[in-house]
């Protein structure tokens, strides 16, 4: 059983649950993509409300783009960029945007923003999110499109949901408003008589790293047994696996996580 050593969230897998929102507030959203905003706010609300509440929120305007530095822009509101910090057991909390990561971070999500811009998709909405956290008010702009669905905000995607199924170990990533991630799958491989314990591994992260490891398996009384490691982080973050003891560090800025255990498959 893997062991989590993070704040960990965990979302049933299915369809993302569309809350309802004002026609005022949708503006020229089209009602699918007005879905996903408003299932974000709230999955946000009631998961990380202790940090801060997204209190209200509205549709501004309707922009066409010409690449990824100017989306990024429409994000910007004067306020200072806050992140999510989940490198806690005791508590949520929104902090200011590091000096010494800024740069790091524009890069990573420059990279993110042009995997979408570079299909062409150009026309996107703005969406004003106005914030409370105790005793202090701020603003922040969402910015989205219909296609896939495409949501962005620097202190929104900074966190993940989790979500848990069925395999040795099989950790799928989902954004807030509930489409896939990224995931961590560790298993081993279809039957090879060569080799009938090797390890599989996928493990991959939009906006974010991910990893997995199993430095050690072996064929024992008619099962493969396998000792793993796994971690992620976003947006920024770096991991340090110690091979000998199948172990596992992780260290970065927004949301994390990791654990480490056993898997087992009896062999036919």
């Amino acid at each position: 059983m893997a062991r989590h050593f993070l704040i960990t969230v965990i979302l049933a897998l299915g369809a993302a649950h569309h809350s309802p929102a004002s026609a005022q507030q949708c503006g020229s959203l089209s009602e699918k993509l007005c879905g996903y905003v408003s299932t974000t706010v709230v999955n946000w609300n009631e998961r990380f409300g202790d940090a801060a509440t997204i209190d209200t929120w509205r549709y501004i305007d309707t922009q066409e783009v010409v690449d990824a530095a100017a989306l990024i822009a429409l994000t910007e509101t004067g306020d200072p960029v806050r992140v999510a910090n989940l490198n806690s057991e005791d508590s949520i909390r929104l902090v200011p945007l590091p000096e010494t990561v800024r740069e790091r971070l524009y890069q990573a999500e420059l990279a993110h923003v042009e995997s979408f811009i570079g299909d062409g998709n150009r026309l996107v909405h703005r969406v004003a999110l106005d914030w409370i956290a105790g005793n202090e008010q701020f603003n922040s702009v969402l910015v989205a499109s219909d296609t896939s669905p495409f949501i962005f905000d620097r202190t929104l995607t900074s966190v993940v949901l989790e979500s848990v199924t069925n395999s040795c170990f099989h950790l799928r990533l989902n954004w807030l408003w509930g489409i896939k991630r990224g995931e961590i799958y560790i298993d081993f491989a279809p039957y090879r008589e060569s080799d009938p314990c090797a390890p599989q591994l996928i493990h991959w992260m939009n906006l974010g790293q991910a990893n997995a490891k199993m430095p050690r398996s072996f064929y024992e009384n008619g099962q493969c047994v396998g000792r793993y490691a796994w971690a992620y982080a976003t947006p920024l973050g770096s991991f340090e696996f110690d091979i000998d003891a199948v172990s596992f560090a992780v260290s970065g800025l927004g949301s994390m996580g990791g654990g480490k255990g056993r898997c087992f498959k009896t062999v036919h």
